[in-house]
């Protein structure tokens, strides 16, 4: 069955980068957290705490609406600049301002076609993704990195973005817990 009321799994901070095998690592996208479910092609954007934001990112739902397959996406709805550097502020203001292109960073699926992908490694629910995502000048898959977490937060940090997020490929997802 189509799940409900998933919770996402939340990262822990540490003391700093590293480089391990097996790990992917991402830039930390400094949005709102957003899980996308799309049912019968309909979208409802879903926040970190159950609250619709259909409404205040209606450009997001759009670009996802009608998608022929029943699905979860994780992500992070984020303001760019125009260098596409992500502005915290400007999505905290976009009612009051029109600074910043809103985009929808996808990073992980967590259901699709009548199947719960939550157990699967991140590794495989990332090929998956990778094939389904509907990407568009709205919807962007979250790049990674393989192994070269110290590269990564080195050019994360030459480009003024806030950090890194690194992930075991290994790893199922974990709805409601902070993990390592």
């Amino acid at each position: 069955p189509f799940p409900q009321g998933i919770e996402p799994m939340l990262a822990t901070l540490v003391d700093g980068p590293f480089d391990r095998a097996g790990w992917s690592f991402e830039i930390n996208w400094d949005g709102y957290r957003s899980l996308a479910e799309i049912r019968a092609g309909k979208v409802r954007l879903v926040s970190r705490t159950g609250k619709s934001q259909n409404s205040e990112f209606p450009a997001v739902s759009a670009a996802l609406d009608g998608l022929p397959v029943d699905a979860v996406f994780d992500g992070e709805i984020v303001a760019v600049d125009s260098e596409g550097k992500p502005k915290f502020q400007a999505l905290q203001n976009r009612s009051r301002s029109r600074d910043g292109n809103i985009l929808y960073y996808v990073f992980d699926v967590l259901y699709a076609a009548g199947h719960d992908l939550r157990p699967l490694p991140l590794r495989r629910r990332r090929a998956i993704l990778e094939k389904l995502l509907p990407v568009s000048a709205t919807v962007r898959l979250s790049e990674s990195v393989e192994t070269r977490g110290r590269d990564f937060f080195r050019a994360a940090a030459k480009n003024g973005l806030e950090g890194i997020v690194a992930k075991d490929l290994s790893s199922p997802y974990r709805s409601g817990v902070r993990s390592r």
